[in-house]
């Protein structure tokens, strides 16, 4: 960028190294509350669930499950915390390659685009460099904001498709999940 550092000078090993662990573990934590949330928007109900009723939908939904399955099962079995994390996979396995796309993108399109536009502007507008220096302000709004663009619509690429799996996954039955969800049976 104009003020900060260089991106061809960043640690690229380390930023996406720990980036990638930070938003990784982010993901975990909230995952939970993307499921619940998914199957409250997904209710059959003519009045949208609360967050509570969502959660005991998802969680004794497992349960219902397994006590049909199994004989030895208890009625007062525990339930358990693992349709919570239903399309994960999916979300760590493509989110984090979008996210080193979106982030190079962005990065290598911003220093690229601001270096042609200063150079066209010395060139074709016959500005010296002095003059053309006060224009930068301006022309790293126009860079960023152009590089941002086409980063979210080469990183969308990944990131939609991932969604649909994930979202597909998160309001299967039990049933229906352990016999087509794995993410090639939904694709």
């Amino acid at each position: 960028g104009a003020d900060g550092v260089p991106w061809s000078e960043i640690d690229k090993t380390k930023f996406y190294g720990i980036g990638t662990g930070m938003y990784s573990a982010l993901n975990v934590f909230l995952h939970p509350i993307t499921v619940l949330k998914i199957n409250q928007q997904a209710s059959n109900t003519q009045r949208q669930p609360s967050l509570r009723e969502a959660f005991r939908g998802v969680v004794m939904q497992q349960q219902t499950s397994q006590s049909l399955s199994s004989s030895r099962a208890s009625p007062t079995a525990p339930a358990t915390i693992r349709p919570l994390y239903r399309g994960l996979g999916v979300v760590l396995s493509l989110a984090v390659p979008a996210r080193a796309l979106y982030i190079g993108i962005l990065e290598n399109s911003r220093e690229g685009i601001s270096h042609q536009v200063l150079n066209a502007m010395t060139t074709h507008a016959a500005l010296g460099p002095d003059e053309a220096h006060t224009y930068l302000p301006l022309v790293a709004t126009f860079s960023s904001g152009l590089a941002g663009g086409i980063a979210a619509v080469a990183a969308q690429c990944l990131v939609v498709p991932m969604d649909v799996i994930s979202q597909r996954q998160m309001i299967m039955d039990p049933a229906a999940y352990a016999r087509d969800g794995r993410a090639v049976s939904i694709v």
